[in-house]
């Protein structure tokens, strides 16, 4: 497990080979046993594992992910304004300096299921289309998932979430309801108590950290919420300031 330049974590396989193989074909053989999460984005042949004195992987010998087998196949361009936007997207989302070729594996670039995440999200607003996650998996390349868009007129358009008007209070959701009878039924529970103490080192500006958390209290509106009993029914009250 590693990290990336943003702080995202994600796998990478170290290969000793006897023979030449592609990235496709070891991907395809590891996705019959293993989940898709579980599948390294990249792929690093090395000549031996590094091993320690005790004859364990030497882990911090590792190299970093560079010399990658990755694709090997011949770069298409774009045909349609679909792929084009598609291929842009990816880019941008895998944070690579080439273009992306069509037939390109999103997965063999260096993919994972965040990225994935992240790429759905970005097809949803540029592109005005409503998919799954499962999609994505479903169809790695640009060509495929072009093709399916284009093509599924069944598909809702993408629509994101307005919200809500100001009121006095608002529902509570069946998991905030059930949340609320559980710790009526159980008022000395501790269960859903979660502690934590955070250590500074150094000098600690108090009146910065302050500014910090009412900031913070500010934006979001889940730290001045309330909830209230209104005729019988839990109601929550957000409040303009705390």
């Amino acid at each position: 497990a590693r990290k990336d330049e943003q702080g995202e974590s994600y796998l990478c396989a170290y290969v000793v080979s006897l023979g030449i193989f592609s990235a496709s074909e070891l991907r395809t053989y590891l996705k019959r046993s293993l989940p898709e999460y579980m599948v390294p984005s990249y792929l690093v042949e090395v000549e031996q594992i590094p091993l320690t004195a005790n004859g364990k992987v030497d882990r911090r010998a590792l190299p970093e992910p560079q010399g990658l087998l990755q694709t090997t196949s011949e770069y298409v361009a774009p045909r349609s304004e679909t792929e084009a936007k598609l291929a842009a997207i990816w880019q941008d989302v895998l944070g690579l300096s080439q273009p992306v070729s069509i037939r390109d594996d999103f997965f063999e670039l260096g993919g994972h299921s965040l990225k994935a995440t992240q790429l759905m999200a970005r097809i949803q607003k540029q592109l005005d289309a409503s998919m799954t996650l499962s999609e994505v998996f479903a169809r790695p390349t640009v060509e495929m998932l072009a093709g399916y868009l284009e093509t599924a007129a069944i598909l809702e358009r993408y629509e994101a979430i307005s919200p809500a008007a100001p009121r006095e209070a608002y529902p509570a959701s069946p998991a905030q309801q059930r949340m609320y009878v559980v710790s009526q039924l159980d008022q000395k529970g501790m269960g859903y108590n979660m502690p934590q103490a955070l250590e500074i080192t150094g000098e600690l500006d108090v009146a910065r950290l302050q500014e910090s958390l009412n900031r913070l209290t500010e934006r979001h509106e889940a730290f001045r919420t309330s909830f209230v009993m209104q005729e019988d029914q839990l109601m929550q009250r957000i409040a303009e300031q705390v």
